[in-house]
């Protein structure tokens, strides 16, 4: 049993701004199963009431009030370390080439640094600070700021730069490595995610993992309360499974840790390897899809995009430039020459057009005004080299992956068509090229009108592509000096 304190508003909003449970869950309290329960209608403010519940999950974080309720031993065991990071969502505006990949910047004299890339142009950095920012092993979060973060972040960069002019969200943190010895009272009052495990988040498994505890947990629960399994033989394997990939995922995380916190020139040489290693061997929580139980695996379904879907019916024409293998000079110079005329003679020779922002990925990603129209022509290049062989912002031309002064560098009309290979090189992905049967060297040009269906077709060969390409658009837009 759980006793509810009802709130007025003008409580609740003070629970609120302090970032309490909305629910109103402030009391923790547990009773007995034989303790008669009274139930409350439309209580007064300030009124209690008993409720009885076959289940209660908590979820409510590394402060959880339901693991404390539960008494001494849920309590979690671990250690909190010396080392304070930073963390912090922008939308980088750089010329550091793999802003885009996940990456480890290690510098001796600024300390550490990771990426990873998330959605709408959003990138995740983790931040080693430097020393001087803790009392009494406690970090001083007032010392720390937005701006401290990204003078920080340029120092470990350099002689690259960053800057931003969109932050989503930012942290500072102090690592804490802790786990509960249970993750379950009697089989009926359970601890779930932050609850019953901390860890640091540089790895992106928190959330992966958390939800995995709950999912494992739901379904269990969900078909005890339907009567469709024996709760005792089914309730009990939640603890068993899940505390088990805790205590995995914290010594992954106190490994993970240490390789990053290294200061010294030594250190990071020789841990280099190691980082590397480790990293291929443990993909259990740097991916957050290989979680394996005794003779079963969880995995997270894969999407894959259709070309069709990165075209929103907006009233836009689209260029798809299938540049074929542009790892090739010549092939690469011949995309390049065609993307400095579409981008300067052609884009420019029609009047843009202006659309509502929810269309535009741009817009939407950051829900402010831009001071740019958007073009009528949107470009696209489609290519067959490998991923690994193309420096897109040194090798291609930035027509392909244009500029916003608030934005920085578009990537988002850049793909690859080589296919996905497993380790083992079983081909998991047929390449577009072979689809639409194009030359995967040679490529070609694709205009597609606004409802998505194909215009007309050419080659990448600059002077044929531009005649073609003026005629057909010619014949249907109305022209600037028209």
């Amino acid at each position: 049993m759980v006793t509810l304190k009802h709130f007025d508003e003008a409580s609740e909003v003070d629970a609120k701004s302090r970032g309490n449970i909305d629910e109103s869950l402030h009391k923790p309290s547990c009773g007995d199963d034989d303790s008669k329960p009274t139930y409350l209608q439309n209580a007064q403010p300030g009124a209690e009431e008993l409720v009885l519940a076959k289940y209660l999950v908590g979820c409510d974080g590394a402060h959880s009030w339901v693991r404390k309720a539960l008494g001494q031993e849920f309590g979690l065991r671990g250690e909190t370390t010396d080392a304070i990071w930073g963390a912090m969502d922008i939308i980088p505006v750089t010329d550091f080439p793999d802003i885009r990949v996940r990456t480890m910047v290690r510098s001796t004299s600024g300390g550490s640094l990771m990426m990873i890339p998330r959605e709408n142009k959003l990138v995740r950095l983790y931040i080693q600070l430097t020393d001087g920012l803790s009392i009494n092993g406690r970090l001083t979060r007032s010392m720390v700021t937005p701006e401290m973060l990204i003078e920080t972040a340029q120092r470990i960069f350099s002689p690259y730069t960053i800057d931003f002019t969109y932050i989503h969200w930012w942290s500072a943190y102090q690592i804490g490595q802790r786990s509960g010895d249970h993750f379950d009272k009697q089989g009926r009052i359970f601890l779930a995610g932050d609850a019953v495990h901390t860890h640091s988040p540089k790895a992106g498994q928190g959330m992966n993992v958390s939800m995995q505890d709950t999912y494992n947990l739901g379904w269990k629960i969900g078909l005890a309360c339907k009567g469709l399994v024996r709760p005792k033989a089914i309730i009990p394997t939640y603890d068993m499974e899940r505390k088990l990939v805790a205590k995995e995922l914290i010594a992954f995380d106190r490994k993970f840790s240490e390789l990053l916190s290294m200061h010294s020139a030594k250190d990071i040489s020789e841990t280099s390897v190691e980082l590397k290693q480790f990293f291929k061997k443990a993909p259990l929580f740097t991916t957050g899809i290989g979680v394996n139980y005794a003779s079963s695996i969880l995995t997270v379904d894969g999407r894959v995009w259709e070309l069709h879907h990165r075209m929103p019916s907006d009233g836009r024409f689209r260029i798809m430039v299938f540049g074929g293998n542009i790892a090739d000079a010549e092939q690469r110079f011949a995309v390049n020459t065609l993307g400095q005329w579409l981008g300067k003679t052609l884009i420019p020779r029609y009047p843009p057009i202006n659309i509502c922002p929810i269309v535009d990925r741009r817009l939407q990603t950051v829900r402010f005004q831009s001071e740019l129209m958007t073009p009528t022509l949107e470009i696209f290049l489609v290519h067959t080299a490998p991923r690994s062989q193309i420096d897109v912002l040194r090798d291609v031309d930035s027509t392909y992956h244009p500029w916003h002064p608030k934005l920085g560098w578009d990537y988002d009309y850049i793909f690859t068509a080589s296919g996905v290979a497993t380790e083992d090189n079983i081909q998991l992905t047929q390449s577009v090229y072979r689809d639409y049967g194009i030359d995967e060297e040679r490529g070609a040009v694709v205009l597609v009108r606004p409802d998505g269906y194909v215009g007309t077709v050419t080659s990448v060969a600059a002077k044929e592509a531009r005649t073609k390409i003026c005629n057909w658009l010619d014949g249907l837009l109305q022209g600037l000096n028209n």
